[in-house]
């Protein structure tokens, strides 16, 4: 029980740290995307806080699992090094004992897990996709002001509008310049109106209008009229909530749907679950270095396989999404593959702590390295001479 809370203790130590500093990296890289968002004027700026920490909700589950996985083989990784593992094996604590030990650890992590994968998850991605949806209706409201310019996709799309009406919401007196890599031109139009598409895009659509371009071999313009016109003023991404509507649906009303998407989005929570405790296990024989080991080697090598493991369960959920699977296979053959991996390694290390002979108490007279300490020499004569006195004192004489 003593070493058994030591190991938890180490290894809930590592997996914090851990935990902190990938969530520390991941939220960083979102911020400043959020800043992006707010300087192109897609994103308000008074809702970056609270997006950032609805994604890092979001994504909880998966870093937790990397944290777990990280910790593990670091704890017991350093146990190898500092030859401790060696010392409880004396002590007759095989690696069994560490299996199970640890399998509880990772089943109380799966616990947490479970709860943020099917609960709290889908509620802070419906949360947000309310409030990308609410910025979005707003930023559409806010997007032009009549009699200025307003500059879009880092200044490669300028709008001027003359006059909005405040009841339809279209606009009049339309100029935009639109420059791209191969080409630029200027586009005029008596009235336009938004529109945006299905993956959450922004267009503005002119109508009844002149496209002036400047010809790349002559002098001048090229000049050509539209009836309509579409210019992309916001690409799809974070702002389209679209992308989210599966991931905020309740878990009991994915499990209740026959819908092929609500039950690949099933089985995309159910296997962050299952991949914390195949990754957790995973973690113990691959842990197992010698003190003359390269000390990173065996992370590297542990990285290497959760990434291949990562990619084959993404790749296996996009083949669900588009139809190329069954949605009851899933991820299930990379997780397969995954608990063969482990079982094969677990066998091995078990196996090879059985075969490991351990010295019995008492046994250091025998062995005959230590004759010259007072031991018995391996020389049959001297084991009958010391065992006759007589010979000995004839010996002497």
């Amino acid at each position: 029980m003593i070493i058994r809370r030591y190991l938890y203790r180490e290894i809930w130590l590592i997996s914090v740290a851990v935990f902190s500093a990938l969530m520390l990296i991941y939220a960083s890289n979102r911020f400043g995307r959020y800043l992006g968002d707010a300087a192109a004027g897609s994103l308000a700026p008074e809702l970056i806080v609270e997006m950032l920490a609805l994604k890092l909700i979001e994504h909880a589950p998966t870093i937790l699992s990397i944290a777990l996985y990280i910790a593990i083989l670091i704890a017991l990784g350093r146990l190898h090094r500092d030859s401790e593992i060696v010392a409880f094996e004396a002590g007759g604590i095989g690696p069994g004992y560490f299996f199970q030990s640890i399998l509880g650890l990772v089943s109380i992590f799966a616990l947490v897990g479970g709860l943020l994968a099917f609960f709290v998850s889908p509620a802070a991605v419906s949360i947000r996709a309310e409030l990308v949806h609410e910025a979005g209706e707003k930023a559409k409201t806010d997007l032009f002001v009549s009699g200025r310019f307003r500059e879009f996709d880092g200044g490669r799309r300028v709008v001027f509008v003359g006059r909005i009406d405040g009841e339809t919401g279209r606009m009049f007196d339309i100029f935009v310049r639109v420059r791209d890599a191969d080409e630029s031109y200027i586009l005029s139009a008596r009235e336009a109106r938004q529109s945006e598409a299905e993956d959450g895009a922004l267009y503005i659509v002119l109508e009844r209008g002149e496209r002036y371009s400047a010809s790349t071999n002559e002098r001048g313009f090229t000049v050509s009229r539209f009836a309509t016109y579409g210019v992309r003023i916001r690409q799809a991404g974070e702002f389209s909530a679209v992308s989210a509507k599966v991931k905020a649906i309740a878990t009991m009303d994915l499990i209740a749907s026959s819908d092929p998407a609500y039950r690949a989005e099933l089985q995309r929570r159910l296997s962050t679950v299952v991949s914390i405790i195949l990754l957790g296990m995973l973690a113990v024989p691959l842990a197992r270095t010698s003190p003359k080991e390269r000390r990173y080697l065996r992370l590297v090598v542990a990285i290497v396989i959760y990434f291949a493991y990562y990619n084959a369960v993404n790749i296996l959920d996009a083949f669900v999404d588009q139809g190329r699977i069954p949605a009851w296979v899933g991820p299930w053959p990379a997780h397969v593959s995954m608990a063969l991996l482990i079982a094969i390694l677990s066998i091995r290390q078990i196996a090879g702590g059985l075969r490991r002979p351990r010295r019995s108490r008492g046994s250091s007279h025998l062995d005959p390295r230590r004759s010259g300490a007072g031991g018995v020499d391996d020389d049959p004569g001297s084991a009958a001479l010391q065992d006759d006195p007589r010979g000995s004192m004839d010996r002497r004489r």
